[in-house]
Parts: structure tokens; sequence; C-alpha cells
């Protein structure tokens, strides 16, 4: 695998697909967190869009190039394990492979199935359709790791990403604490969920306040290190005397209203869980940025 450069220079054929990973990033957490079908399909197509863009410029190019992670053998051992569950199986092996099976499904195994006139079981899924939607999920999440590892070729990438993923957590944060204060009890103030509101703790488009606090907890880090990065400007501008102490609301100031507003979401969640997972992002991110001076 090659190494990662600093390089301002971005191919223009990337744009697109740097566009398309923003839009994923920002967008699809809004159509509660993915959980909904409506959030899977979103997913789903921006994840085949964003593929089908990058293989077709891959195409376009004289020059191609592959970079292997040494970890694209999870993704195909996730996706092989959830097709094991859906192809048609003997009912001796069936039963070799996953014996409860038989005690589940009593009637579809054996002579009985055949006195009832059942179709015998032949998958190892108890749940097909639902095995089916984890595979598609699966081969989506699969597609996004492997196209932003071929994206990634440089600190800026990396950089670029960074600020796309604190963007989506502080958008998050304003939807969840503005239904939290004005909302009408609707995710997004349109959807009316049978079981579920946004009253009482703060969730923004997720159904469960602990997966809302984890995204804030993402979003910690980008954000500190977005901050940090401005503040450190700032301070060797004013060292050198190329400028004078700033008197307006500057990127600073700003990042460091977003950093707040974040925390504030998240804790708002009152989630136990959730504020673990808080506190240990701001942790590793201080240690991380005091272990790099």
């Amino acid at each position: 695998m090659t190494s990662m450069t600093s390089s301002s220079n971005r191919q223009p054929q990337s744009a697109t697909v740097d566009w398309l990973i923003a839009v994923t990033m920002i967008v699809a957490p809004l159509c509660m967190g993915g959980r909904h079908p409506m959030g899977r399909l979103l997913f789903v197509a921006l994840m085949g869009l964003v593929a089908v863009t990058w293989f077709w410029q891959q195409f376009a190019l004289e020059r191609r190039s592959w970079r292997l992670t040494g970890v694209e053998w999870l993704a195909f051992a996730a996706m092989g394990i959830l097709l094991l569950q859906l192809i048609p199986w003997p009912s001796d092996w069936l039963l070799r492979l996953s014996p409860e099976l038989g005690r589940r499904l009593p009637l579809l195994f054996g002579a009985t199935h055949e006195s009832l006139r059942l179709e015998p079981w032949s998958h190892i899924s108890l749940d097909p359709v639902a095995t089916r939607r984890a595979l598609t999920m699966c081969a989506a999440y699969s597609l996004w790791f492997l196209v932003l590892a071929q994206r990634l070729r440089s600190v800026d990438d990396v950089e670029r990403v960074l600020r796309w993923v604190a963007v989506s957590a502080v958008l998050m944060a304003v939807v969840g604490l503005a239904q939290y204060a004005v909302g009408n009890g609707n995710f997004l103030w349109v959807y009316s969920h049978p079981t579920r509101t946004t009253s009482g703790v703060v969730r923004g488009a997720f159904l469960n306040q602990n997966h809302f606090a984890h995204m804030m907890a993402l979003g910690i880090g980008p954000l500190l290190w977005w901050l940090v990065r401005h503040a450190r400007r700032d301070e060797v501008t004013l060292r050198r005397g190329w400028g004078r102490a700033p008197t307006t609301f500057g990127s600073t100031g700003w990042l460091a209203t977003a950093l707040g507003i974040t925390v504030i979401a998240g804790l708002l969640t009152f989630s136990r869980a959730g504020l673990a997972v808080m506190a240990v992002a701001a942790i590793l991110s201080v240690g991380l940025f005091a272990a790099r001076g």
C-alpha cells in the first residue's frame, strides 16, 4: 500500500466522488440513522452511486491503481456468512450445521412435514427476509469502506473527511436540540413513530438516544482537531505579527460553539452508555493531541 502524502491538488474526476461521499455522510444519518426502511434505501442508493461513479472514473483514467488494505477478506467473509444462511441445504446437512432448527421447527423436519404436506425448511436463517436485508446493508458498508480506502490518498483527503464527519455531527446535534426545544413529537417534524417521540430526551433522527449520543461522540474528535488547528493558526499569526487579535467572532469561535452544541446535545440524551462513549472520545482525542505536542 502506498503511503499517504500531503497534497493540495485534487484531480477533477475525484471531486464528484468527494461530493457524493459528503452527501452520504451528512444526509443519510438524517433518515433515522439507517434504521428506517427509507433510510436504508437512501444509504444503499447513495452508496451504489458513489461506487459506480468511482469505478467509472477509474475506467476513464489511463493509469489505474488499486490499493490493498489487508482487510478486504473481512468484507467477503461477512457476506459469505450471510450467503451461507440463505442458500438451500439438504435437511440432514442443515441439522448438522444448526441442530437448534430441529427443536425450533419440529414440524418442518423428518416425516412430520410430509404427513402435513408442508415444505421442508431449507435455510439456516430463521428469517431469510431479514438476512437478505442484512446482506444488502453489509454489501453497501463494504463498498463504502473500499471506496474510501481507495479515495483517501493524501493527508488533505483524510482531513476533508474529518471535516465532513464534524459537519454531520453538528447538523445532527442542531436537529436534535431543535426537536427537543420546539418539536412536535415527530422526527424531523414530519414522521410519527408508533412507539417513540422526540420529547423528553434528545434523539435527533435516531430512534434510540444511545445511537444519537454515539454520533455525538464520533464528532468530538474531528471537532477538537478542527478547533485546535484554527486556534494554533491564529496563535502563529499573532506571534509573527501578521495581524491583530481577532475582534470578531471568527472561525475559531464558531468551531468552539459547534463543539459546545455537540456536547450539550449528547448530554441531553441522558444516556449513560452514550455519555461514557463521549468521555472516552474526548479523553482519547486530548491524549492524542498531547502526545503529538
